[in-house]
């Protein structure tokens, strides 16, 4: 789908089946038993293990990289030839009241949001704002072009995969709901040999 002229898709990534509650809800639990901050650079009150040296996520880059390479190379964006790399992967938990101020993920290539314990009856998903200046020109009653669209979201569903360029501003609405809500967040940057 074309986004602000830049390519965005949504893709279950072929996931296993209730891999998120399986093995990655576990995982995440067992961490934040030990410890949850908040990232004190960010202005939010999302709680993260962002920061922390040793990360529960780390084993299961390899996972991530597989479905990332096949999904970019299914759009025509890799070959054969590249490779994948993911720099940081780590989660963040929206309890009531929590939430996530507008930023991007650059300077890496392409963004990652697994959204591992999502109700879409609940909670909002992720909301993309345009990275282009002319976006805040117009309102979408003078142009049906989304290129003129000032934010987007998509409709996602537990276990799904939203892939953005790093560059896109986006944010995440306050949780207003007594669920919590999780994400896995991973940024991949293409090696060309």
């Amino acid at each position: 789908m074309t986004f602000y002229t830049t390519k965005f898709d949504e893709t279950n990534f072929n996931l296993p089946k209730n891999w998120n509650k399986k093995i990655i809800i576990p995982e995440i639990e067992k961490d934040i038993s030990e410890n949850l901050e908040q990232n004190p650079n960010w202005n939010c009150n999302v709680k993260t293990n962002f920061n922390k040296k040793k990360n529960c996520l780390e084993k299961y880059k390899k996972v991530y990289i597989g479905l990332v390479y096949e999904f970019l190379h299914s759009l025509k964006i890799i070959d054969r030839r590249c490779k994948i790399i993911i720099p940081k992967i780590w989660y963040n938990i929206y309890y009531q009241g929590d939430y996530q101020e507008s930023h991007t993920h650059w300077p890496d290539h392409f963004s990652f949001i697994h959204y591992v314990e999502y109700d879409p009856e609940v909670h909002s998903s992720t909301i993309f704002q345009n990275p282009s200046m002319y976006g805040t020109l117009f309102n979408s009653t003078q142009f049906e072009d989304r290129m003129f669209e000032n934010t987007k979201t998509f409709n996602v569903e537990e276990n799904s995969v939203v892939c953005f360029p790093s560059c896109v501003p986006h944010y995440v609405p306050r949780n207003e709901s007594g669920k919590r809500r999780i994400s896995v967040s991973f940024n991949a940057n293409v090696i060309f040999d």
